[in-house]
């Protein structure tokens, strides 16, 4: 999400470069294929880390953090066993779900679509490896506002245009296709995550926090979007400040509120929007410009621009006690959205 918001509502098609889709090893997060392509890295079949070729794990082991490791079997202690969406994974990931499903995806201004794995958190390439530059078809001069992703490692792109669209996450070089979805109710622009219907269930729900061309973002519209034609919006309530989304693989729906005194982190109700849960972070105050917000693994993961920061700073709050800790200091991107699905998992024991 992006603030202040400026909207361009020309009618001209955006059009953008392709989409670099065979990098070098030198700039690759996971791995290389046989032809050079970069993979994420972290599939038993594809394992591997900063560009050195992938390799496929042997019977019994797991690729972590891009290494082969001995499976840890069990049960996690996160995403349950009730539902439809079969058992969980070591780590509280649904066992149903692709490698790609199951990490953070992020797009900055400029339109670069990357993924985040907080598993690579402080290793030499980072938790970032950038998977192409978005092509979709907006109006001229719009600019992605806030992002989800699905368990089918679908991302939802909302553009500041009001331009809804959905990318293929597992499809190199990304394609950009647009949605019917229009202007309604008050609602062109929104914050947004999917969430799980039930523990540990595959049926999930996306949940919006949105607002009209020119809101000043102290207040939004609190609400769920189809994600079928028409796209339709359903309001369930109003929220203050103009939060971002997340939701969980457990059926917890989380907010992320920078430009409230002080910024807060809490659990809403997916029946009207109440606070059921609420950490405060006086640490980040400051003027937003831009920010988005996911959760993983049992913490939350703040992506956040203020007017005195010289980039996107990611901040890690525990998800049990609410302490934060700086993840990345500088990542050298403008981070307008960020998006996880109900895959990732809930808890890493």
């Amino acid at each position: 999400m992006k603030f202040p918001i400026v909207v361009l509502l020309t009618a001209a098609a955006l059009s953008c470069g392709d989409s670099a889709t065979r990098v070098r090893g030198r700039t690759c997060g996971g791995c290389l294929d046989a032809q050079d392509f970069c993979l994420l890295g972290n599939d038993a079949a594809a394992c591997g880390l900063n560009g050195v070729s992938c390799v496929a794990c042997a019977n019994g082991l797991t690729c972590q953090a891009g290494a082969c490791v001995a499976s840890t079997g069990g049960m996690g202690g996160g995403g349950g066993t009730t539902g439809t969406g079969g058992g969980t994974t070591a780590d509280g990931g649904l066992d149903d779900c692709s490698a790609e499903a199951k990490l953070i995806y992020v797009v900055d201004q400029d339109r670069t679509f990357s993924s985040f794995n907080p598993r690579l958190l402080g290793t030499a390439g980072g938790p970032f490896t950038a998977l192409g530059t978005l092509s979709c078809p907006s109006q001229a001069g719009a600019e992605p506002f806030s992002m989800a992703v699905d368990r089918n490692a679908t991302a939802w792109i909302v553009y500041d245009s009001g331009e809804l669209f959905t990318v293929d996450v597992k499809t190199l070089p990304l394609q950009c296709v647009k949605t019917a979805f229009m202007r309604q109710q008050g609602v062109a622009m929104f914050g947004m995550g999917f969430v799980a219907n039930l523990p540990g269930s595959s049926d999930e729900t996306l949940f919006i926090a949105g607002s009209d061309f020119g809101s000043s973002l102290t207040s939004t519209k609190f609400g769920t979007l189809s994600t079928t034609p028409p796209y339709t919006v359903s309001l369930l309530g109003m929220l203050p400040g103009a939060p971002e989304l997340t939701g969980t693989g457990d059926a917890k729906l989380w907010a992320f509120s920078p430009n409230l005194s002080p910024p807060k982190v809490a659990r809403l109700s997916k029946v009207n929007g109440s606070v059921e849960a609420l950490f405060e972070a006086p640490m980040l105050a400051g003027s937003p410009r831009a920010w988005a917000f996911a959760f993983w693994g049992g913490d939350f993961f703040i992506f956040l621009e203020r007017s005195t920061d010289r980039s996107t700073q990611v901040w890690r709050m525990n998800g049990a006690t609410g302490a934060i800790t700086a993840a990345v200091p500088d990542t050298g991107r403008t981070i307008v959205g960020a998006g996880v699905s109900t895959c990732a998992p809930v808890e890493i024991n």
